[in-house]
């Protein structure tokens, strides 16, 4: 006999990966629930018109924000539209709480009409969620018991600021985050507190608190984000030896400058590359969870890691199955008051699918970490 580990390496290798949603999945895919966020981006659009003309769902739900703005309610008639030619039943508005009640009552609902004890199959497109609120969502689906889970992303065509607008704007700032201000008109900063969307279980007596920042092109809302976790990060010493980076990359050879614009952006240049900050894939989930486990270990148990994240869909993902491996960390984040809708991005671009498969097994495979079992030789 011999003692095998289940570390990271290995449940991550177990999880599935994002496939590129070509036209023939849009034609074959068949779902019991179809849910979408009602967004002011136009790519938030994408999914639902690929799907449009196929009819293949009992039930279509939305999600509205909250704090609905102009832009979403200027979008949401096409989608409800959409979403009428996609399902067999009216599309249902769900208004957006913390806990995402009316999501988790709609699935309990469809299934006690349904009568049936077998899975359900929940495709979620997650393109026009807030970071807060994909995290949100996910974390609650997981809960679920007996859902085949699918999540749908829409890229877009052109992402705002392009790279001649950010060089137009100056490349010389290089100041830490907290003197550092801007959105780079992304959105309108938020002058709310931050928020715990995830509690960590107490690890002990610790001796300090890790930050992990996972940035987007805001400063404000990842300085109102340390504060929140403990003012004294906002120093300059505190961003180099209490706070980790990732900044996200995209793969996309045309978009890569975005990595070093964003790291220019919070200051972070003259920072020592692979310490405190590193890159990490904006469309690789796998990426951001082996990067916060590399952490995560590094930090023993003398740290309490605290991760703030701001950055892509994807990124968000592997946030929230990290934080259901590792149920000790917390999540915090601050949400924008409002964003500028006319230069955030423009168009769809491609599409991409995340078969997450059986919820149940999902959260066996990822609480199972660290369990020791025995094999045979």
């Amino acid at each position: 006999m011999k003692v095998f580990v289940r570390e990271m390496t290995y449940i991550i290798g177990n999880l599935s990966n994002l496939i590129g949603a070509e036209a023939e999945w849009f034609e074959t895919v068949r779902g019991d629930l179809f849910l979408t966020v009602s967004g002011f981006e136009e790519r938030s659009l994408g999914v639902a018109r690929s799907l449009s003309e196929q009819s293949n769902f009992k039930e279509c739900a939305y999600i509205v924000y909250a704090n609905d703005s102009a832009g979403n309610q200027a979008l949401r008639p096409e989608l409800v539209d959409l979403l009428g030619d996609l399902c067999r039943a009216p599309a249902r508005e769900l208004i957006e709480t913390a806990r995402l009640e009316s999501v988790r009552g709609l699935v309990a609902e469809m299934r006690q009409d349904s009568g049936s004890q077998g899975l359900l199959t929940v495709v979620v497109d997650i393109t026009g969620a807030s970071c807060s609120l994909l995290f949100r969502l996910v974390s609650m689906l997981l809960t679920i018991p007996k859902i085949d889970l699918t999540l749908v992303y829409s890229e877009a065509a052109e992402y705002f600021p392009t790279r001649s607008e950010y060089l137009a704007r100056g490349t010389s700032q290089s100041s830490y985050v907290g003197s550092a201000a801007g959105s780079l008109g992304l959105d309108v900063d938020s002058t709310e507190a931050a928020y715990a969307i995830r509690n960590g279980a107490p690890r002990g007596e610790l001796l300090r608190t890790r930050a992990v920042v996972i940035p987007g092109f805001s400063s404000v809302r990842v300085r109102t984000a340390l504060s929140y976790i403990d003012p004294a990060l906002l120093s300059a010493e505190a961003q180099r030896n209490s706070v980790n980076w990732l900044v996200g990359e995209p793969p996309s050879p045309e978009l890569k400058w975005r990595a070093e614009a964003l790291a220019r952006h919070h200051g972070l240049l003259d920072f020592p590359q692979g310490t405190c900050v590193e890159t990490v894939s904006t469309l690789d989930y796998k990426e951001v969870m082996r990067a916060l486990e590399r952490l995560y270990a590094r930090s023993a148990n003398s740290e309490e890691i605290v991760i703030a994240p701001f950055g892509s869909k994807l990124q968000t993902v592997g946030v929230a199955l990290f934080s259901r491996m590792r149920r000790d960390v917390e999540v915090v984040t601050a949400d924008a008051v409002e964003y500028n809708s006319e230069s955030y991005t423009r168009g769809v671009g491609r599409q991409w699918r995340l078969p997450l498969g059986s919820t149940g097994s999902l959260i066996s495979e990822l609480e199972s970490i660290d369990e020791i079992i025995w094999v045979d030789d």
